[in-house]
Parts: structure tokens; C-alpha cells; sequence
């Protein structure tokens, strides 16, 4: 449990921290959002680690420094992909947003404390909406396709390469 709360307090500082970028770079409502919606939900995991006595793994840490080295990696990796274009940029909050939800499933259920269960359920419900929303926004950048099932199809595959754990640390 420790190492998960550890890694969704860096996880979250990622998203964060690339949202903040991307907001910076590109200057869209939707960057702007979810870079503060993430601010608060750094505090709810923090205040996680500090009732477990966990240690802190952001610590003064400003933006787009990790302790983590694969995360530090993926920061970098994450920032030159979604610099090139609005929807690359796009494409690349939903790849986050992925992961997150990825680890936010392992943290729900039955096995956890119901404190870490209740604050894993508010951040998995808002990391969904979170996808959702890239994911309407890519498609609009790409323009509207004949069958809207192709371009889910479509997206779902490219989310598949650009979030398939390349950068997890699970």
C-alpha cells in the first residue's frame, strides 16, 4: 500500500506538472483545469502519506522534478510529445489520464482502507471525466470521421502505445 500511495502522490505531481506545461504552451481551458484540479488532489494524497507516516516523495520539489527516475524519464518524454501540435497534446493528457485511472482501480475495493478507498474512488471519478473530456478533444481536432465508433477505435489505439505503461512504474 505504501509504495502505491508513493507512487500516486509522483503520478499525480506528473499530471499536474505536464498539464501546467501543456496550459503554458497551448493556453486552453482544458489544460488550465485539469493543471488545478490536480492541485488539490496532490493535497488529498499527501494528507494519505502524512496519516500512514509515509515519506514524501515531492517533498519542495517544483515542477517537473521527480524522485522517481522513471517518472522524471516520462515527465520529459511526455512534455516533447505533446509540444508538437494541440492534439498531440491532447492525445497525451489522455495517456496520463489512462495510466492514472490504472492505478487508481488497484487502490478501490474491498482490500484497501476505506479512507485510501474513498479518496482513490473522488480522483478515479475525476481522472474519467478527465479522459473523457481529451478524448472529445482529440476528436475534435482531428474533425468529425463518418462512424463515430471508428474514432473512438482510433483513439483507443493510439492511447494504447502512448499510455501502455512505458512509463509506469508499477
Amino acid at each position: 500500500m505504501e509504495r502505491q500511495l508513493i507512487l500516486l502522490r509522483e503520478q499525480v505531481k506528473l499530471a499536474r506538472d505536464v498539464y501546467a506545461a501543456m496550459s503554458t504552451r497551448w493556453n486552453t481551458p482544458m489544460f488550465q483545469h485539469a493543471a488545478a484540479v490536480e492541485g488539490p488532489h496532490m493535497a488529498s494524497v499527501k494528507l494519505l502519506l502524512d496519516w500512514y507516516r509515509v515519506d514524501d516523495p515531492v517533498r519542495a520539489n517544483p515542477p517537473g522534478v521527480f524522485s522517481d527516475r522513471r517518472l522524471q524519464t516520462a515527465y520529459s518524454h511526455l512534455i516533447a510529445q505533446g509540444t508538437p501540435s494541440l492534439e498531440d497534446a491532447y492525445k497525451t493528457g489522455a495517456a496520463i489520464e489512462t495510466e492514472l485511472i490504472t492505478l487508481l482501480l488497484d487502490l478501490t475495493g474491498d482490500s484497501c482502507p476505506r479512507d485510501i478507498n474513498l479518496i482513490a474512488q473522488a480522483l478515479l471519478t475525476s481522472a474519467q471525466s478527465n479522459l473523457a473530456s481529451f478524448t472529445r478533444l482529440v476528436d475534435r481536432q482531428r474533425g468529425s470521421l463518418a462512424d463515430g465508433r471508428e474514432r473512438r477505435s482510433s483513439l483507443s489505439t493510439t492511447l494504447v502505445g502512448a499510455g501502455s505503461g512505458s512509463w509506469s512504474t508499477r
